[in-house]
């Protein structure tokens, strides 16, 4: 007797813009981002009530693949009252947190037989993405009526209201007075439903995790992003950050860190194992380790600073007017994205060097079978009062712009944004415009603005050396770059600035750099940061990447992490 023949169903969120990316609240982006993870055990228990022997071969993120030995014409409705059923599943908020609000996100499927190749698997999605495409995903129906806009999402309509603290409702709403013990704001059913959720699940998502559990211990991690970053002194309470807020430089205070890291080649690794759903399993398991541990990582260089007494509002917000003490301590960190191919977490500025050589520390040399998993890294150092969409959107691309060039290995870029408006017309127009042409004649990014992350811990902690050491002023740098930019100001055939990529800016910040050697009279020694200034085919970029970081590389004297990054 033959064996029953298998088929698949895929499902996979859709529509992010309107259904994650449509908030700057800090629990309505993270009550859709749970909700997304969350989706394939509440998927599974549907599917196994229409037929027992379902199983889950992965699911993450905002994707799952199920299996199952029915028929074509079973499948198939099995995934039109899979839509159905997560459609209408949590659309009124649950103040208890526990539904997750389905409903108010957008889901697409999509089936094939499965022949245990990566025919299967591919042609499901390809059925799902197509469904996006044709428009049939289903939509919760416009709100009608006289209501105001939503205060979490000026795409939606503000429905219903939620009661907040008076400090946390004037955020929102301008006429609400932040000494009121309550106050209400004007919010849609859908951000509400999202609030809720995120609210009560954020915890549940490290406790259940390790090392994430073990790496957060007691604490809880903050409620927004304003107290992320915010080292104001609460009345009444002593001033433990005294120390570290004095030798924090100010182009620091009020930015947060946006990390965005994305697996290299992930989908050509898993047809080079073969593509099917074991394979796919087998990957999915390997990958979610590497990065669970990654982020764990990162997290520590945040926790770790919570531990020492004199630090500990570097890392922890302490918000006195919370009314559960266990509460109050907050761990200046959250995780936005998890799961998948990508991951993408925040945390206050001053940890964004750090957390970046942790991640690539703990994902180096990692694989599975003979293929390296490697992750491209964006980091976008933004102030807190830039939509996160934006900060978000850019470090993704900052991390799309460290590959190109055929190669996979672990690079990362970072770029330190002081307006609230993002770029006008993008990140490559940006750089463009500082830079002028960067691409590399084997393709790729110009490797000062794609650094390896293999070394970034090596080469980080010889920054921070470099700074003690005091033998290359921050100001010399700043001359390598004005002669760089600014040759002979005389001159009427230099109206402009010169693009720190041309080869005459760089060929002068190198000679630039020389003459600094020569007259200070005391040895600069030419190998790592220093070999990059004399080289007169990047002493420019070299110059300016190094003035871009150096605020950033000073918190680690104070955190303790520059010995820390050096495993």
């Amino acid at each position: 007797m033959s064996a029953p023949t298998h088929h698949l169903l895929w499902l996979e969120g859709v529509d992010f813009a309107e259904t994650l990316e449509d908030t700057t609240t800090l629990s309505v982006i993270r009550g859709s981002s749970l909700t997304l993870l969350a989706a394939a055990g509440p998927a599974l228990t549907f599917l196994s009530g229409r037929h027992p022997d379902y199983e889950c071969v992965f699911g993450g993120a905002s994707i799952a693949l199920f299996r199952a030995p029915v028929g074509q014409q079973q499948i198939a409705a099995d995934a039109t009252a899979l839509i159905q059923h997560l459609h209408t599943s949590g659309v009124a908020p649950d103040t208890s947190g526990r539904t997750p609000p389905f409903a108010h996100l957008r889901f697409v499927v999509g089936t094939a037989v499965d022949d245990g190749t990566g025919a299967g698997p591919a042609l499901a999605q390809g059925c799902a993405r197509r469904m996006q495409l044709a428009g049939t995903v289903p939509r919760r129906p416009s709100v009608a009526g006289q209501h105001g806009p939503c205060l979490f999402s000026q795409q939606r309509v503000g429905d219903t209201t939620l009661n907040l603290r008076g400090d946390h409702a004037a955020r929102f709403d301008p006429a609400a007075d932040p000494e009121a013990h309550t106050q209400a704001v004007r919010i849609s059913t859908s951000a509400l439903a999202r609030w809720h959720y995120g609210r009560v699940q954020r915890q549940a998502f490290y406790r259940t995790r390790r090392p994430l559990a073990e790496t957060l211990g007691r604490l809880r991690v903050t409620d927004n992003f304003e107290d992320m970053i915010s080292l104001r002194q609460a009345r009444g309470q002593p001033d433990d950050g005294q120390r570290f807020r004095q030798g924090l430089p100010l182009a620091l205070l009020g930015k947060i860190a946006v990390v965005y890291a994305d697996g290299n080649g992930f989908t050509k690794i898993r047809k080079a194992m073969g593509g099917g759903p074991d394979a796919l399993r087998r990957f999915s398991r390997r990958a979610d380790r590497v990065v669970r541990f990654a982020l764990a990582a990162a997290m520590a260089e945040v926790a770790k600073t919570a531990a020492q007494s004199d630090l500990r509002a570097a890392a922890v917000f302490h918000d006195a007017k919370e009314a559960q003490p266990s509460e109050r301590d907050q761990l200046r960190f959250e995780t936005l994205l998890y799961g998948g191919d990508e991951i993408c977490f925040v945390a206050p500025a001053w940890f964004a060097l750090a957390m970046a050589a942790a991640f690539f520390e703990t994902v180096k040399g990692r694989t599975i079978g003979p293929h390296p998993l490697t992750f491209a890294m964006g980091i976008a150092l933004a102030p807190v009062a830039m939509p996160i969409r934006a900060s978000y959107d850019l470090a993704k691309s900052l991390a799309d712009s460290t590959k190109g060039g055929g190669a996979r290995r672990n690079s990362l870029a970072i770029h330190a944004f002081e307006s609230v408006e993002p770029p006008g017309n993008g990140l490559q127009s940006l750089r463009e415009g500082l830079f002028g042409e960067t691409s590399q004649p084997g393709g790729g990014a110009h490797p000062l603005l794609a650094l390896e992350g293999d070394r970034f811990a090596a080469n980080l902690a010889a920054f921070a050396q470099l700074r003690r050491d005091a033998s290359l002023p921050r100001s010399q740098l700043f001359r390598m770059m004005q002669a760089a930019q600014w040759p002979d100001r005389t001159d009427a055939g230099f109206s402009a600035g010169r693009k720190l990529n041309d080869p005459a800016a760089n060929e002068a910040a190198a000679s630039a750099f020389a003459r600094y050697r020569s007259a200070a009279g005391r040895g600069v020694a030419d190998q790592g940061w220093a070999a990059l200034l004399a080289d007169n085919r990047q002493a420019a970029m070299a110059a300016w990447l190094m003035t871009h970081l150096w605020d950033y590389v000073a918190p680690l004297e104070n955190l303790g992490s520059a010995k820390g990054i050096r495993r």
